[in-house]
């Protein structure tokens, strides 16, 4: 078997069947791949919908967590099933693009990377297109590491963030242990980054092969929480620390860390979406965490408000002066 499709499915009625659809419009002979979904406890109708799909599709798998795991438990219980040579983490809220299955079998028939990336749009909650603009042409025959230098060398860095526009080979993930962190928010920032560090082979397609859609309510754009806030620090101090504990280059250290190091600078401002409950949930949970490694990378004054209970107490006050 080719490929392996994994979805992580929680409440996702109102999408799931657009995600379905885009996948078997391809028209690829059903035993070339197969779509793993996992449902994390939806209380809605999606389990219901895919059951009714599958009745036409027989190589659609349900799995279902017996508790709520969030999207890394699930996307790991997808990769220890799977059978496919290749393994595609998609979304339930998203689409792929019409073909894109097609054109990647043909490109794995002379090469067989560990991590095969190509690019992707996002749609807008107005069904507006938009897309990055990169290379035009492949790239093949480097490191998951020459690549990200080969990266820093045009100063752009937004490959290695999402996990959905690109295909792994099933047999380095797990070679690696390169399995999420469950149970948190955002799990894919640093499995992906994990990945192109450990990955012997990579290769770029300028083709345009997924749909992100900025969906309303969903984890990103939903009301912010002392979980998602805290877990949001976490991922920075824990992708920073593994820069420095395995022998990244300076440059390339320095490349990588500001995107952890500029959201953590964001972050400040995002206190005041924080009500009274959440606010103590997230002094408390904050004060767990080890901030040491900010200090190789940004100036203290930057991420003292992390640190002191009183200046995050007064960034948190902004939000009733707002209101008076």
């Amino acid at each position: 078997m080719k490929l392996s499709i994994i979805i992580p499915v929680y409440n996702s009625e109102k999408y799931i069947i657009r995600c379905l659809d885009s996948i078997y419009n391809e028209n690829i002979p059903e035993n070339e791949f197969e779509v793993i979904c996992i449902d994390d406890c939806s209380k809605d109708n999606s389990v219901n919908l895919i059951k009714s799909y599958s009745l036409t599709h027989s190589n659609i798998i349900l799995l279902s967590h017996s508790k709520n795991k969030k999207q890394g438990a699930a996307r790991n219980l997808g990769i220890r099933k799977a059978k496919g040579d290749y393994i595609w983490f998609v979304d339930s809220d998203d689409f792929i693009e019409k073909d894109i299955i097609n054109f990647l079998f043909l490109k794995l028939v002379t090469s067989k990377p560990d991590i095969l990336q190509f690019n992707a749009k996002t749609i807008t909650s107005n069904g507006i297109s938009k897309h990055d603009v990169f290379l035009d042409f492949p790239i093949d025959n480097l490191s998951g590491i020459e690549y990200l230098k080969y990266e820093m060398s045009l100063n752009y860095e937004n490959r290695i963030r999402a996990v959905w526009s690109k295909w792994y080979k099933r047999e380095f993930l797990l070679n690696f242990n390169l399995f999420f962190e469950e149970g948190i928010f955002w799990e894919d920032v640093n499995h992906t980054m994990k990945a192109f560090y450990f990955a012997p082979h990579f290769m770029y397609f300028p083709a345009y092969g997924y749909n992100y859609v900025e969906t309303p309510n969903s984890d990103f754009r939903g009301k912010q929480t002392a979980r998602k806030f805290c877990d949001t620090i976490r991922f920075c101090l824990v992708g920073l620390n593994f820069l420095t504990e395995n022998n990244f280059d300076k440059q390339l250290q320095i490349f990588i860390g500001k995107r952890f190091v500029s959201t953590i600078v964001k972050y400040k401002s995002k206190i005041v979406e924080l009500n009274f409950i959440e606010f103590m949930r997230c002094i408390f949970k904050l004060s767990k965490l080890n901030y040491k490694i900010l200090s190789q990378f940004m100036p203290f004054h930057q991420y003292s408000w992390l640190i002191r209970r009183r200046e995050f107490l007064s960034c948190w006050l902004k939000r009733i002066q707002k209101t008076l």
